[in-house]
């Protein structure tokens, strides 16, 4: 029986996040030893588990990612605070229901980039926040038994 909480290669790693890793970051973070592998033979294997301890411990444990100005990993070169990501998106007055092309027609061309570095912050502070209310979700519903 497959372990459910095994992920084959980088690509099966964005599949399961694709709004937060990209295979690339994945295979950055893999080599920068940010990110745990399982290797046989030449394939890569990774844990659920892993992935998303490793999104926690650069939130931190003990505190929500909007209490403070943490850091969220994207990959070694690009990170932002989440207040300044923040910050960033309300200077452009964002708006979640925008599409693509609504964004990029309101952002100055120099701006792109720290904007899609912001975008990428906040939906890991939001996918970090939404893992910690389902495990929430099935302690209660856990108790309740």
């Amino acid at each position: 029986m497959a372990d459910i909480d095994l992920l084959k290669g980088a690509k099966g790693v964005e599949a399961a996040y694709p709004d937060v890793l990209t295979q690339w970051q994945v295979y950055k973070m893999v080599e920068t030893g940010q990110l745990p592998v399982i290797r046989k033979g030449r394939r890569l294997y990774f844990r659920r588990s892993d992935i998303e301890a490793s999104f926690k411990s650069e939130i931190g444990a003990a505190s929500a990612p909007h209490d403070t100005g943490d850091v969220i990993p994207l990959n070694p070169r690009s990170t932002m605070p989440l207040a300044e990501a923040k910050q960033v998106l309300a200077s452009i007055g964002y708006r979640q229901d925008w599409t693509t092309q609504e964004l990029i027609a309101a952002v100055p061309r120099d701006m792109l980039r720290k904007v899609e570095v912001a975008l990428r912050v906040v939906s890991a502070a939001c996918f970090a926040e939404a893992r910690e209310l389902e495990a929430e979700v099935a302690r209660r519903r856990d108790n309740d038994r």
